[in-house]
């Protein structure tokens, strides 16, 4: 078993995804994989990533480049992606935000696997969520961390 096994967390998508609109979180990057049993796996690579200094930043590193041509990995990001293929690109605002996911935290990533994402079946037709619309920065922390926390690892914005 990989360390990361123990790790994986279940929660709603628009959670998720609110960490990736929040301009106070670490994450910059979904990293959306088409099966759960990679998830694992994926953070396995990202971590070898870190540790060789190919990090996230600007561009996919090579090893994260190969699961996305081989159709295993999608990304929703934060910024632009200079060698990321237009169809690997997820737009969170469309994925219905109440779907199931089980979640990696591993900063600046949150690795995702969201049944149905790959095969269209959890997209929504509602317009994106734009900053103005999303709710307002509670000035305490205690009730953001109560309103954003993930089950069982207490990560929050």
């Amino acid at each position: 078993m990989n360390q990361w096994d123990m790790m994986i967390d279940g929660t709603t998508f628009g959670l998720i995804a609110g960490y990736l609109r929040h301009p106070r979180t670490r994450i910059n990057y979904l990293i959306h994989v088409k099966d759960r049993a990679m998830l694992a796996a994926v953070a396995s690579q990202i971590e070898l990533d870190c540790q060789t200094g190919r990090a996230a930043g600007e561009r996919l590193s090579p090893g994260m480049q190969a699961l996305v041509r081989d159709g295993s990995i999608k990304v929703s990001a934060r910024y632009a992606v200079d060698n990321l293929d237009r169809s690997a690109l997820v737009d969170a605002d469309r994925v219905r935000r109440s779907a199931y996911c089980q979640v990696i935290y591993l900063p600046p990533f949150y690795l995702v696997h969201t049944p149905g994402l790959f095969e269209g079946e959890v997209m929504s037709n509602r317009p994106p969520v734009r900053a103005e619309a999303q709710e307002p920065v509670a000035q305490s922390p205690a009730p953001a961390v109560q309103r954003h926390n993930v089950r069982g690892h207490g990560h929050s914005y």
